[in-house]
């Protein structure tokens, strides 16, 4: 029986396997769309759905990926919600005809396991080997690489195909003399790889440079006359680039100025290609490894069947190396640096920082743009699996016992993976359910021209995340504009969003949405009749269609008064006593002072939740002149925030700015001038403290809540006056 077979017939084969190994991971609901999951999934997963379904119901725009009706007026691009424009483009010409509620990302999964297993046959094929042994061992090796099956909650990430095709364009750009075909193929491969995920395009046009080096050097005894056609392959696809990032918005301006950092935090660890950590668990369960909190980025075990390929490839072919080292010292040398950039400028072993160095500032942007560096192993790992598998297929012909190797190579990865396939699996079957019930609040929606969310989605608190989203995604799928959206490299101005939220004049067909820390008393001036907003769960919407009688209907279930509440007037604030201290404690009197944005109180006071709070009391009439507000409080700070600003502001006035540096509480005062006071003597405070943070942000504690300062006392008595020409008493 021949030991090689038709090469259609190996791609054909390849992609059935990938299916049927898609399948057994996921299922059929999950890749059509009509899977429970897709009704809530998880962020990124909800981020790439907002985004095709914004760009579905909006019209064709330029650049063509511009979306105005998502994070309205402003508009976003899809390009940075992860939504595999190239899929999205495919698509949405086919709209009107596709189901209401359609969308391509299940399929997309199922053609990541196609194109993965028939990557791995066109990575072989290339080096010129055919045995069905090595193809199959190839085909369960690059299905089973564990880094990849991870990755399914970043739908764009799962496109590893291109690496492997990439790895296939290498070697056929050492060996095949039609320069213009291998032009277009590496074109329409970057093309491909921009329109599905700009840190997979970043792969790919590292290993093109890699192709057309170690091909120039090759040749370099006939430079002159081959240079001109080389260069022109980088440059056709530099300029394909170039010209499809412009028409699709990749160089929108915030993008380029997004200042979050994470380059070394989220990297990768010296150990993890080797170490089988947290999923995977082979001999036994074995801890995570993440020294900075981000390195599970950097998730890189190779898996034990390739540990072991690669050891039999070490022993068996070492008569090879010397020709490896010479014919592809350019690859081999970017795969060096692609790992040394994975490790970024804190390089870990297991919990020990081994290196630390700074950026030079002339790369320092360019680096940030591809802040998880840890992905950047990827390649490194493919290479290292079927340059394995080639190393010992040819040597299986003067060794057949390495036939041995391949087989147990492939069964011991197969097996190894087995908890890697389980994550995925095990997700999807984790349906969450919504925060927002879609059959409540769809209707509602759709009945407005505009949903507008405060706060927005980069503004807001963690805790605000999940429900900003499913907003998000149902005024996307409604085809309502709405005003945030969750998408990376994004720059939010969030001071004006808080003065608008005074200042809002809505429309008679717009929706507002208020989460915390924005409770009732900030929708007065946009929505005075108490009847034009509803409580729930998560927070308070207002419209001025909730006046309209045929929003009202008996039995219209999108407007359950059990779940949509009437909001009753604000209880009377409490009366202070002038010259009383009022004690931060659990008990009634302090829960009537503290309004909005407030952890409970505990046994020393009670914490800021977030960056905004209030405190609203009644002054007692009589007296006049200004008052002077004392509190005693200490702040949450750390080595990452050392210092923050607390602003004080009265009836929605600012006072002062005080600065925040130590943990130990302190007591400050603030005068209010006489004019502030509200006639009926109602007194609102507002602390706001800049930055906000979490002790889990910070890495100090496992606590995610955002503190600000924790309040222990209030007081309030009549400032000081100084006589004319003289200094104040006392």
């Amino acid at each position: 029986m021949p030991d090689r077979m038709h090469p259609l017939v190996a791609y054909l084969l390849a992609g059935a396997l990938g299916l049927a190994v898609c399948l057994t991971i996921y299922d059929m609901a999950f890749v059509t769309g009509e899977s429970p999951f897709w009704q809530a999934p998880h962020a990124d997963q909800m981020q790439a759905l907002t985004g095709w379904y914004g760009f579905a119901h909006d019209q064709w725009r330029f650049p063509v990926f511009e979306v105005k009706t998502l994070r309205y007026p402003v508009g976003a691009n899809i390009v940075f919600t992860d939504s595999i424009p190239l899929m999205a483009l495919l698509f949405k010409p086919f709209v009107p005809w596709l189901p209401a509620d359609f969308h391509y990302f299940g399929w997309w999964i199922a053609l990541c396991f196609v194109l993965q297993a028939m990557g791995a046959v066109a990575v072989l094929r290339a080096w010129g080997l055919e045995d069905r042994l090595a193809l199959a061992t190839a085909i369960v090796l690059a299905l089973s690489m564990p880094a990849w099956l991870v990755r399914h909650n970043h739908l764009a990430l799962c496109g590893h195909f291109l690496l492997l095709f990439a790895v296939a364009l290498y070697v056929k750009t050492q060996r095949d003399s039609r320069i213009g075909r291998l032009a277009m193929a590496w074109c329409g491969l970057a093309l491909a790889s921009l329109l599905i995920h700009l840190y997979l395009l970043a792969m790919v046009l590292a290993l093109l440079a890699a192709a057309v080096l170690q091909r120039a050097w090759a040749c370099k005894a006939q430079l002159r006359a081959v240079w001109p056609k080389l260069a022109a392959i980088p440059l056709a696809a530099a300029c394909a680039v170039l010209v499809a990032a412009l028409l699709s918005g990749h160089f929108r301006g915030e993008a380029m100025k997004d200042p979050s950092g994470g380059y070394g935090t989220y990297s990768m660890n010296l150990l993890h290609p080797w170490y089988p950590q947290g999923l995977l668990r082979l001999p036994g369960p074995m801890p995570n490894l993440d020294a900075t909190g981000g390195q599970y980025e950097g998730f890189n075990y190779l898996g034990a069947g390739v540990l072991l390929l690669i050891l039999a490839a070490v022993g068996a072919g070492a008569r090879q190396w010397h020709l490896i080292l010479r014919r592809h010292a350019f690859l081999l040398a970017t795969l060096l640096l692609l790992a040394l950039f994975a490790l970024s400028n804190r390089v870990y072993l297991g919990g020990n920082a081994v290196l630390e160095f700074g950026v030079p500032s002339v790369i320092e942007k360019p680096v940030e743009i591809f802040r998880s560096s840890g992905r950047f192993f990827w390649p490194v790992g493919y290479v290292l699996a079927l340059g394995a598998v080639v190393l010992v297929a040819r040597e299986r012909q003067r060794r057949r016992w390495l036939a041995i190797a391949l087989a147990a190579a492939a069964l011991l990865q197969w097996i190894d993976a087995g908890a890697a396939r389980a994550f995925p699996r095990n997700d999807i079957r984790r349906a969450l359910p919504a925060t927002l019930p879609p059959a409540l609040w769809r209707p509602l929606i759709v009945r407005h021209d505009l949903v507008r969310s405060f706060p927005g989605f980069h503004c807001g608190p963690a805790e605000n995340h999940r429900v900003s989203q499913e907003l998000q995604i149902l005024a996307a799928r409604a085809g309502v504009p709405i005003t945030t959206i969750f998408m990376a490299r994004q720059v939010d101005d969030c001071t004006a969003e808080r003065d608008l939220v005074d200042t809002l004049l809505p429309g008679p067909r717009e929706l507002v949405v208020y989460f915390q820390p924005f409770q009732v008393e900030h929708t007065r001036n946009s929505f005075p009749d108490a009847e034009a907003c509803r409580a729930f769960a998560h927070g308070i919407v207002c419209s001025r269609r909730f006046l309209e009688r045929s929003l009202t209907v008996p039995g219209d279930a999108s407007f359950s008064t059990e779940y949509f509440r009437e909001i009753d007037s604000p209880s009377a604030p409490p009366s202070i006593e002038l010259g009383r201290t009022v004690l931060i404690t659990s008990d009634a009197a302090s829960g009537a002072v503290l309004r909005s944005g407030w952890y409970p109180a505990e046994a020393e006071g009670a914490w800021m939740r977030g960056g905004i709070s209030q405190l609203r009391f009644r002054i007692p009439a009589g007296g006049t002149g200004p008052l002077q507000f004392r509190f005693r409080a200490k702040a949450y700070l750390s080595a990452k925030h050392p210092r923050k600003a607390l602003t004080v502001s009265a009836n929605g006035e600012r006072l002062a700015t005080l600065p925040v540096d130590t943990w130990e509480p302190r007591e400050r005062s603030v005068d209010i001038p006489e004019a502030l006071i509200a006639p009926d003597g109602v007194l609102r405070i507002h602390l706001e403290i800049d930055p906000v943070s979490s002790p889990a942000g910070d890495g100090v504690s496992a606590d995610r809540r955002e503190l600000g300062i924790q309040l222990q006392q209030v007081e309030f008595s009549r400032a000081p006056v100084a006589p004319p020409g003289g200094t104040p008493p006392g």
